[in-house]
């Protein structure tokens, strides 16, 4: 089993990027490349990437799974990953990769104690949902502890949470599916959560999350490549 494909480890760095609709085809040709160097680098880091199926467009995610935030110390940058590849042609190459970038965000994420058990995998997942949860000032550790109740109540779920140690203070959710009709099992959730509770109890669980949110997206990532 490759244990860097399992979700809860204990950190992860999170790339959002939001690409040019016109300059998309353009911009996994020179994907293609950036990962080609990566692969090439002495310095290898392990990585993912999904792009959008469902949900706001245009944007691709990679993800980092770190075992400890020490491994930052020793992750090169962009750029020098491609110096070190490409020499001299690393410029015009990281300059054509990010004019075909509106926008990137990036997080470094640490796991949230769920109760939730991981599906052990081989290769990455083939699909993704995600939710991007943002809470209201000063609710974000009852949000926490919802979501913990919630793993409680759907123990063997493919359900992963992290929350924001540095970036954009959010919370991260996400379900493994082998099929995008496997995500269906995220609509079972408040079921299960009532289920495990009891009515009373469950729905009050699930008014809390709802009640805490100031904004929610959504979206179902397709797995798109990765370096091992």
């Amino acid at each position: 089993m490759n244990s860097q494909w399992l979700f809860p480890t204990p950190y992860c760095l999170f790339v959002r990027l939001s690409v040019r609709r016109e300059r998309y085809v353009q911009f996994k040709e020179l994907a293609g490349k950036v990962a080609f160097a990566y692969q090439q680098h002495s310095r290898r880091m392990r990585w993912m990437a999904y792009a959008t199926v469902a949900g706001p467009a245009n944007y691709v995610y990679i993800m980092l799974p770190l075992a400890e935030l020490g491994d930052m110390d020793r992750m090169p940058s962009l750029d020098q990953v491609l110096h070190d590849v490409y020499g001299a042609d690393s410029t015009p190459l990281l300059e054509k990769f990010q004019e075909c970038v509106l926008q990137m965000e990036s997080f470094v994420l640490n796991r949230v104690n769920d109760g939730i058990d991981p599906i052990e995998r081989e290769t990455p997942p083939p699909y993704l949902y995600y939710l991007n949860l943002q809470a209201q000032p000063g609710r974000m550790g009852q949000l926490m502890q919802n979501l913990q109740q919630l793993g409680v109540a759907t123990a063997g779920s493919p359900l992963f949470c992290f929350a924001t140690f540095a970036g954009p203070v959010r919370l991260h959710a996400f379900t493994m599916g082998n099929t995008i009709a496997e995500l269906g099992e995220v609509a079972t959730l408040e079921r299960r959560v009532v289920q495990h509770y009891g009515a009373e109890e469950g729905y009050k669980v699930i008014a809390q999350i709802h009640d805490t949110l100031v904004d929610i997206d959504a979206s179902i990532l397709r797995y798109i490549g990765h370096l091992d």
